[in-house]
This record gives C-alpha cells, structure tokens and sequence, in this order.
C-alpha cells in the first residue's frame, strides 16, 4: 500500500495524506483519493482514530482533498 501510494503521488499527484492535530502533531487519521475496483476516477477517501471523531476533523480534510482536487488537479 505504501508503494502504490508512492506511485499514485509520482503520477498522479494524488494518494493519501495524514491528518495531524495542529498543537500536538499527533496523527490522528488519514484522508486522501484512492482507486476501488479499476473505477475510472479516484474515490474520496478518510478515517480518524475514535478519539478524534465528532470534532470537525473529516469535515475539514475532506473539504481540503476536494478543493485539491477540483482546484489543482482538476477533476470535474
């Protein structure tokens, strides 16, 4: 998974991205563009530790994958 995600980031400028709590830059979840089942375009993808959940943290980095997306690589 790692590789791929590598290759993805070389390529495609997209993968998986972190997501880090500002204070304390604890890793705390993941977010990122992902292919699922040879889908012509990446799917939107995220998932935070519980004790990260119902604090705004998925709402935030998905928002920011989707301006990415939209924005720099420019998805429809």
């Amino acid at each position: 998974m790692l590789a791929e995600n590598q290759k993805l980031f070389s390529e495609k400028k997209f993968g998986l991205w972190s997501i880090e709590t500002n204070t304390e830059q604890e890793v705390i979840g993941f977010v990122g563009l992902w292919y699922f089942f040879e889908e012509e375009q990446p799917q939107l993808v995220y998932a935070l530790l519980p004790t990260a959940t119902k604090k705004g943290y998925a709402s935030e980095a998905a928002t920011k994958i989707l301006e990415y997306s939209f924005n720099e690589l420019g998805f429809e």
